[in-house]
């Protein structure tokens, strides 16, 4: 099962220390293994990864020929910080993508892309992350949200 916490370190330690799951990945290759102890720990996840690879008689370069290609792309927008909001439930309220999710940002997703617009807390920017078939369309969707942010600014 999983459960999407806020994009904050703050906010997955705090749920890995309340609610003990197996495992919490911040999807950027931070993992905190709860049991063990509530905060982010690359040693220990390395030793785990060697663990799983030992016990499925495996090696690392099997694994990694094996795992698809992610095309993903990031750009910083930069946004007051007065705009932020309104920016954000502007995009929010978009027509065009068959599925929206808001957790702390807002993603679109169609069958085989996503875009997710995600507000820094310490500076006046989005994150704007997309993966897509290849990177060049990748880079074309964070481009196409980069200037949606800017013409939402404002009006």
């Amino acid at each position: 099962r999983v459960q999407r916490v806020r994009a904050s370190a703050e906010a997955q330690m705090s749920f890995a220390a309340r609610e003990h799951p197996h495992l919490v990945a911040d999807g950027l290759g931070g993992f905190i293994f709860p049991r063990f102890h509530p905060s982010f720990d690359g040693l220990f996840t390395i030793v785990k990864l060697l663990e799983l690879l030992a016990v499925d008689g495996r090696a690392l370069s099997e694994v990694m020929d094996a795992t698809p290609v992610a095309h993903l792309a990031r750009l910083k927008v930069s946004c007051p910080w007065q705009e932020k909001g309104r920016v954000m439930r502007m995009l929010a309220q978009d027509k065009d993508t068959e599925r929206t999710k808001q957790v702390d940002g807002v993603k679109h997703q169609w069958d085989d892309e996503w875009v997710l617009v995600l507000p820094d807390a310490d500076q006046p920017v989005f994150n704007v992350w997309a993966e897509a078939r290849d990177l060049d369309r990748a880079w074309a969707l964070v481009h196409e949200y980069a200037e949606r942010l800017g013409s939402f600014q404002g009006s």
